[in-house]
């Protein structure tokens, strides 16, 4: 989006945003999809154009492309990728191949599987779909693409454990890696499954939560570098949860100062809203202290922009904006991020924040 963040929400509708702390949002798009739509990622290249990836009607994957002028948005029409059930899909941008990678988890036999799509305008076209792992059986997939190898990366949780595959794409074909282990130590539930990559340092940062023990939920992170479609892992961290309910986590690599920015939810701590800074050498991770709440609220999304800014949405539960879908901006630092005031984007926030880029 030319450094622009787009907010995508499931009630099918797509803005984007001027990067100002009033107001400076274009008119709404709606349609991007009017049926049943779930589990929304997308990737930009950079050059005015997103891909929005979905489980759509019928359950099948399907993806749209949108275009921007200044800030108006211009909505392709949305064709299938995959003609059965694909859960969880997620979309990476390579700008090596100028192609994305679609990722999801089969629903007919647990497997990964990926496609390689072409996007010009808002066409889309797409190679044949190819396995990544044979086990991809809980839970959402995220991916990144990690310019130093050229390779994109996949994490997923298969019937075990969190894993991670590296895929090199040649025009709409995929090698696959081999599945590595992303996690340490045994879990009875692992969740909010994300990648990114962390330029300054060519490796990528994986983060997930997980049940420790019985009850306990804690966030966990760790870095990996990658040769060829290897990894090598630094040591986890983490931060502790609460003693029930799920938590989720989203991180932006912060250009600015190079750190990784994450915001979290904490589920049995009132809907509170709160962010944090991971610093690193190498593949060593600490994770800061963390801020205080935001406000409350749901459904919310993440990224960087190119300003050095990091842009947050979600839906609000907080007065004046409860119930409206909003955005923060805020400025990050070693030690954590100010955030801007919130600027409201949808008066009526009854479509979930999914995505932003």
């Amino acid at each position: 989006t030319a450094g622009k963040p787009c907010i995508l929400t499931a009630a099918g509708k797509a803005q984007q945003i001027a990067e100002t702390t009033s107001s400076g949002f274009g008119t709404v798009a709606n349609g991007v999809e009017t049926g049943s739509n779930q589990f929304i990622n997308s990737a930009s290249n950079n050059n005015g154009t997103t891909l929005i990836v979905y489980r759509g009607d019928s359950l099948y994957g399907k993806a749209v492309a949108i275009t921007y002028s200044g800030t108006t948005i211009t909505i392709g029409t949305p064709v299938v990728f995959e003609s059965s059930r694909a859960d969880y899909p997620s979309v990476s941008y390579n700008t090596v191949e100028d192609k994305f990678l679609i990722a999801w988890s089969q629903n007919s036999d647990t497997s990964l599987q990926g496609i390689v799509a072409t996007v010009s305008g808002t066409s889309i076209s797409f190679g044949s779909k190819s396995q990544g792992d044979s086990d991809c059986a809980y839970t959402q997939t995220n991916s990144c693409w990690h310019e130093g190898e050229d390779k994109h990366i996949v994490v997923y949780s298969d019937s075990s454990e969190v894993s991670t595959v590296a895929a090199s794409l040649s025009g709409t074909s995929i090698t696959w890696g081999t599945p590595q282990q992303v996690n340490t130590t045994g879990s009875l539930i692992y969740g909010s499954y994300n990648v990114i990559y962390h330029t300054a340092s060519n490796m990528c940062v994986f983060a997930w939560y997980q049940q420790s023990g019985s009850s306990y939920y804690r966030f966990y992170y760790r870095a990996a570098t990658l040769s060829g479609t290897t990894f090598t892992f630094g040591s986890e961290v983490y931060h502790d949860g609460y003693n029930s309910g799920i938590h989720g986590v989203q991180m932006a690599y912060n250009h600015a100062d190079t750190n990784v920015v994450l915001v979290y939810k904490e589920y049995d701590d009132n809907n509170n809203m709160y962010s944090n800074v991971l610093t690193n050498s190498g593949t060593t991770l600490t994770v800061g202290t963390k801020g205080s709440s935001i406000t409350r609220g749901t459904y919310w999304a993440l990224t960087h922009t190119s300003s050095g800014k990091v842009a947050f949405a979600l839906q609000d539960y907080e007065a004046p904006n409860a119930s409206k879908n909003v955005l923060y901006t805020g400025t990050a630092s070693s030690t954590g991020v100010t955030w801007d005031s919130a600027q409201v984007i949808e008066a009526n926030g009854t479509g979930e924040v999914q995505s932003i880029v």
